[in-house]
């Protein structure tokens, strides 16, 4: 906490301790909610998905599950102005490729941490060109969102809902 501490449901400025990022909240928020830095929060949110697909595919639930598997240029020329794209998850489902995309909130708005607006649109075309490429060649893309779905209980239930209802 930044400041002197006023009330539990005060506005107050934090600084993550770990990468330093500066946020404002209330203590109560912080304390009911067990949040802490959101970016943080999103490394946490992303890992903890990984986690829940690590598990599934050791229940046999899921094959193959690839974290960070490069999609190369040279295989797909269409890539907008990299060498390659990494989708957070890849996996195989039923003999169908699945990509799994948690998003923060700078998939969705200008935040300056993230490079601000310039990187919002580079985030943007990214994101269209993997939802296209799915699409073209009918792989599943499960996008999470990652200013709703957060907690091991919401993206479980998000992944379960939006991969296979019968497990």
């Amino acid at each position: 906490m930044l400041g002197r501490y006023k009330n539990n449901d005060a506005l107050m400025e934090f600084e993550c301790e770990f990468c330093g990022h500066k946020w404002i909240t209330t203590y109560t928020h912080i304390c009911n909610h067990d949040t802490g830095c959101p970016l943080e929060q999103l490394r946490k949110n992303e890992k903890t998905t990984g986690q829940i697909l690590k598990q599934w595919q050791q229940k046999k639930k899921i094959a193959a599950l690839i974290h960070h598997d490069k999609l190369r240029k040279k295989d797909f020329p269409s890539m907008p102005n990299k060498k390659f794209i990494e989708p957070d998850f890849t996996f195989i489902y039923r003999e169908q490729i699945h990509i799994v995309e948690y998003h923060g909130i700078q998939h969705y708005e200008a935040v300056a941490r993230f490079g601000g607006k310039k990187r919002l649109r580079k985030q943007r075309k990214r994101d269209k060109w993997l939802r296209e490429l799915c699409h073209s060649k009918n792989w599943i893309y499960v996008e999470i969102d990652g200013r709703s779905v957060t907690g091991r209980k919401k993206i479980e239930e998000f992944l379960r809902g939006a991969i296979f209802s019968e497990i």
